[in-house]
């Protein structure tokens, strides 16, 4: 799945289906990653973060 969201940069549902799955490990590796990606689509995937989809995702481990 990671190397799908990585070919298709730009593809909003394949970076969201990364996020929810690594999201749903329940593990501090999977938000890590999550994290990290973030960090980088901020500096280089701007357009891709002002959609709808990505306002609505909230990671919060609390509420797991």
């Amino acid at each position: 799945m990671e190397a799908d969201a990585n070919a298709h940069p730009h593809d909003v549902e394949k970076q969201l289906a990364l996020f929810k799955a690594l999201s749903e490990t329940n593990i501090q590796p999977g938000y890590d990653l999550i994290i990290n990606r973030w960090e980088r689509m901020t500096e280089f995937v701007r357009p891709l973060l002002d959609t709808p989809e990505c306002y609505s995702l909230t990671l919060d481990p609390a509420d797991s």
